[in-house]
This record gives C-alpha cells, structure tokens and sequence, in this order.
C-alpha cells in the first residue's frame, strides 16, 4: 500500500545546498521542525520532526530547510519555501513556535523547536503578525480566562492548607519516631494508615486520616509537588469549599476500594485523593468546554488522560503501589466532579449552587452508606485473614525484646560454672518463654483453607522455632564450658542458617506496604 505523505510534496529536493527564497534577509535559526498535513487529508508528520533544520526568514518569504543523510551518498537538502501572505496566527510557548499556512491545498500548522524560549520569541517578531478572527477570538478568551478565575477564588487558601497539614504530620510522624522515610511501619499503623485489620476492626476513622499520612519524605514530595500543581486550578474552577469536598471524598473513596480490593494490606498516602482531583478536572473540561478557550480545554483533556494512564500502567506493572485506592479516588472524584462542577459565569454559579450542592451531597450519601454493607460484608468474610495480618503486624516489637534480651545475655562474660549457670537459668526462665508464647500465638492463629498466608504462618513459625531451639542450645554450650562439643556447635550454626532462611521467606511472603504514587 501506498504512503501518502502530501507535505513532502510542497518541498524541493536539492544535492547543492538550496537558495533561500528571494527577498532581504531578516534571520535565521538554527530549529527543529514539522509540518502537518492539511486537515481532512491522509498522510503523516514530516519526517524531519524533531531533526535538526534551519529557519530563513525574509521580507517575501519564509524557508524551512532540512538536510538528509543517505549512506554513502552526500546530505540530501530539502527546504521549502512560504510566502509572507500565507502566514497567519504565529504564537509562541516557552520555546515552542506555531503558526499556520493558508495554502491552496488547504491549512497546515508548522510545529518549530527553538534553542531556547528567547530564540522562540525572536523568531516569533520575524514572522507575519496576521491573524484570523478565530485566532483572535481565542487570544481574547485566554487573556480574559486567567483573570476570570482568579477572581472567583484569588487566594487557593485549602490547597495550600491541605499540604501544610500533610508537612505537619509528616514532621510530626517523623518527630515520634517513625524516621525520615517511614521504616517503623508498625509505628505508622498508629499514626491512622489504612490498615486493614483495624479499619475493617471498628477504626472507620482511618479512612479519612490514612490520606494525610505518607510512607516516608519521598512519597511525601510526589503527592504534594502534584497536588500543588492541580489542586490550585482545580480549586479556581470549583471554588474553594467545594474543592475540598471533592478532595476528601476522593480519598475517603479511595480508601474504601483499597480496603474492599485487599483488606489485609497497609496503605496510606493522598494519592487516591489526587486522583480525584485529576477526575473532577477532566469532568471540568469536558463539560464547560465551551467555557473554556480552545487550547486550554484541549491540553487540560490530554494532560490530564496521559497522567492518569501512565500512573495506572505504573501501578500495575510495579510492586507497593496502590492502585485500588487511585481508581477509587479517579472515580469518586469523576462522579462528585459532575455535581459539584458550576459554569465560570457568577450569575449561572449563583444560580445552579444549591441545586448542585444538594446533589452531590446525596451522592456521597449514597456511596458511603452502601460501601458501609460492603465493609462489612468483607470483614465477616476475610475476618480470620484479617485476625492474622493484625497478628503479624504487631508481633514485631515482641520479637525484637526477644532478641535484644537473649543477645544481652548471650554477651554478658561469665568466669566461673556458678556464672554460666546464672546465665543460663535467666535465659530459660526469661527468654525461651517469651519464643515459647510467640510460636503458641502464630500456632493457634486460624487461617481459612486455601490462604496464600498459610506459608507465611508456616515460615513465621519455623523462624520461631528455630530461635527458641538456638536459645537451648546455647544454653547447652554455656553449660559445657569454653570449649563446647563439636556436634553442639554444629547444631547451633544450622538452626541459626535456617533460621536466616526463614527471614528471607517471611519477608518474600509478607504482604507490601503499599505507597500511593499520582
């Protein structure tokens, strides 16, 4: 099947290096440039998109040239050249040049890269200042458009307070101990993450305040440099009062679809709450679009859809990232988004207020009233898996004073038989005990036929046991002075390899701490 590339058409294909168009020079740059095809046609972005080629501009004409390698051959140059009076709606973003070509064949729009976004504005006085009604009709409304939402909402008052108040937790989650980049998770539990087994367990408050914990500085900067980035539009268009609603309600939705997708699981963060936000945003644009300029509504849609796709594929194809608690801050923020969104106009805001507020506040009704049955309907259902992630969860500071007592006492010198026989009576009165408790309560945990956690419980148990039999043992070698038998020490070293083993299992089986990323 034939390519039909209709740009290539209108250039000139040269061995010599071409003349520009006639006329006085008035500058030339150094871009990179494409030319799309007229609308309506088939055909592709010039290849030249994104190579290196030259921008000549004269008081006739205006050249795009470009210079192609062929193997073995010399650099091919094509170039084409547009008449002034063919140049119309030149524009310039950052470094980012545009203008369009109202050519008989129809109208293309030449992309050009510039070296820099002062370069971009140089080239910008070369070009033609002529522009259609269309064009300026859109450069009205985006001149208009910044000042018509700052004056509905100047200050954006709840997106800052909302991150100053994640700060403060995080300093003060940091303040008690749980480090810098959250390594005490049993700690964070108690700072009202979204912990399974205690929110399925009567703890509902941590639905709401898992969104303003965060695992550690790093998860902590992703979600407020994006929440600083989109909650300040999104509070404009919204008006503050409801843009809070929105956020919470995405995160508390997000919250619940995260318990009801793995209620065993620790889960935290405002990511399911930002996902919101850039759920009510889309809803925005799509249904005031004819509010909103052109241009500003069509890279407000396709921002906003690339940034929510690459955080969901993210989420899928990584470990530790909750994507329960994205889709469910997306979609609670979609569908209060609906509701709460009022036209820029004051008069029609004024007008449709109460309407809206009362609808959406029957809507979040709604959802948070039915996802009370589901709640509840998984907990009875999960109710022995979530006993033994609880379990799991807080065993940690027991082990560690098991550990941290017998090492103490394995290190204290001893000189004499009555020494070492004080050493090792403190060891099986005090130590081996809290090992002994520690296996009868993973022992005795009830797990439902079928759960992938049975081999977790079976590792946590061997692990157990292998450091209640090593404790014995060591007493056995104190007992046997400072030169124990060789079958002894033997049987130390192997409990104590296995039980590095069982370490690496426990932590391989271990459910991930999920960390929400936008």
């Amino acid at each position: 099947m034939e390519r039909i590339e209709p740009t290539m058409d209108d250039f000139t294909h040269t061995s010599q290096p071409p003349e520009v168009a006639q006329g006085t020079p008035i500058g030339t740059s150094r871009v990179r440039f494409a030319v799309r095809p007229p609308r309506g046609q088939r055909g592709t972005v010039l290849r030249s998109m994104l190579r290196k080629g030259e921008l000549c501009v004269t008081d006739e004409d205006v050249a795009l040239i470009k210079s192609s390698l062929k193997l073995f051959q010399r650099p091919i140059e094509t170039k084409r050249v547009i008449p002034r009076d063919q140049i119309f709606d030149a524009k310039t973003i950052r470094k980012y040049v545009y203008f369009d070509i109202h050519a008989p064949a129809g109208i293309q729009r030449v992309f050009l890269i510039a070296s820099s976004g002062d370069e971009a504005k140089k080239i910008l006085e070369w070009l033609p200042r002529q522009t259609t009604p269309a064009h300026e009709a859109e450069q009205t409304a985006l001149s208009s458009y910044s000042e018509r939402i700052l004056a509905l909402t100047p200050i954006t008052r709840v997106t800052y307070g909302l991150i100053a108040i994640n700060v403060l937790v995080y300093l003060a989650m940091c303040a008690g101990g749980v480090g810098i980049m959250a390594q005490n998770i049993p700690m964070t539990v108690r700072w009202g993450t979204n912990f399974g087994p205690e929110t399925l367990g009567g703890g509902w408050w941590r639905l709401l305040t898992s969104v303003f914990v965060h695992f550690g500085l790093v998860h902590l900067m992703f979600n407020m440099l994006a929440l600083f980035q989109i909650g300040r539009l999104a509070e404009r268009l919204y008006g503050s009062g409801r843009f809070l609603a929105l956020y919470l309600f995405a995160g508390v939705a997000g919250s619940i679809v995260s318990v009801l997708w793995h209620p065993t699981v620790n889960s935290a963060g405002a990511s399911g709450a930002i996902f919101g936000v850039f759920g009510g945003l889309l809803v925005y644009v799509l249904k005031f679009r004819h509010e909103l300029p052109r241009s500003i509504a069509l890279q407000q849609r396709i921002s906003i859809v690339v940034l929510i796709a690459y955080n969901l594929f993210y989420g899928f194809t990584h470990q530790g990232i909750d994507n329960g608690a994205h889709l469910g801050g997306l979609v609670g923020g979609v569908l209060l988004g609906l509701t709460l969104a009022r036209p820029l106009n004051e008069p029609a805001r004024a007008k449709v207020a109460l309407k809206s507020a009362l609808l959406s506040s029957a809507l979040a009704l709604v959802v948070l009233g039915s996802s009370t049955y589901l709640l509840a309907h998984i907990r009875e259902a999960y109710n022995e898996e979530l006993q033994f992630t609880s379990l799991e969860n807080t065993i940690a500071p027991s082990l560690a004073k098991a550990m941290s007592e017998g090492g103490a006492l394995l290190r204290v010198p001893v000189h004499t038989p009555g020494e070492r026989y004080a050493i090792a009576n403190k060891i099986m009165q005090e130590v081996v005990p809290q090992w002994e408790k520690l296996y009868a309560s993973f022992e005795n945990a009830p797990l439902p036929n079928g759960s992938p956690r049975i081999a977790l419980r079976e590792a946590i148990l061997s692990y157990i046991d292998d450091n209640r039999k090593m404790y014995r043992v060591a007493v056995i070698m104190g007992n046997q002075g400072r030169e124990p038998d060789a079958a002894t020490q033997a049987q130390f070293r192997a409990l104590m390899s296995d039980s590095v083993v069982q370490v690496a299992a426990v932590k391989r089986l271990s459910s991930p701490i999920d960390g929400r990323h936008p």
